[in-house]
């Protein structure tokens, strides 16, 4: 039996929340970096997730990174227009944010964590994750951002489409 690279399982896992979020599934490849600040990137002008070859093992943190950046894939083909948006998306606003997106730094954390895509996808980053590990996760996050991830993940949870089809098949050990 054949047992999966580290990047094949990352594969197959953003294939898997593609069929959760209903998009199109998102190559990831591995960015050879010794950087501990930059852990996954989505690039939208190559549709590509970049992981950070610094993580070899799939943890519930690296999931996490993954099911982040697989939103921010989701919310880019909202915007383009190659999937239609779920009745709480705003693709006028994720444009603006994606056209303009505040990067994050020690001086403007507020700024970059409270920005509507990344609020989003941090809710659905927690949906994700404890719902595929079968156990309540949340991401340590700053008190004033706890109430807008709440908020949100309680708007979208109703839209995902998570069956226990895809859980089974997503099952690892981590």
């Amino acid at each position: 039996m054949h047992k999966m690279t580290f990047l094949e399982q990352l594969n197959r896992i953003e294939t898997e929340s593609s069929k959760v979020l209903g998009k199109f599934p998102t190559e990831i490849l591995l960015l050879n970096s010794d950087s501990k600040v930059i852990a996954a990137a989505f690039m939208p002008e190559d549709n590509v997730i970049l992981v950070n070859s610094i993580y070899t093992e799939l943890t519930p943190t690296v999931l996490g990174f993954l099911a982040h950046e697989t939103r921010h894939a989701y919310q880019h083909q909202v915007i383009t227009g190659d999937i239609a948006p779920k009745p709480s998306d705003n693709p006028v606003l994720w444009k603006k944010e994606f056209d303009n997106h505040i990067k994050p730094s020690e001086d403007n954390m507020v700024d970059y964590a409270t920005q509507a895509i990344e609020v989003d996808a941090i809710a659905y980053s927690e949906i994700f994750i404890s719902k595929m590990l079968k156990r309540k996760l949340k991401i340590d996050v700053p008190g004033y951002l706890r109430p807008l991830i709440e908020e949100r993940k309680s708007i979208i949870e109703k839209e995902l489409n998570f069956d226990e089809s895809s859980k089974e098949a997503f099952i690892v050990s981590i």
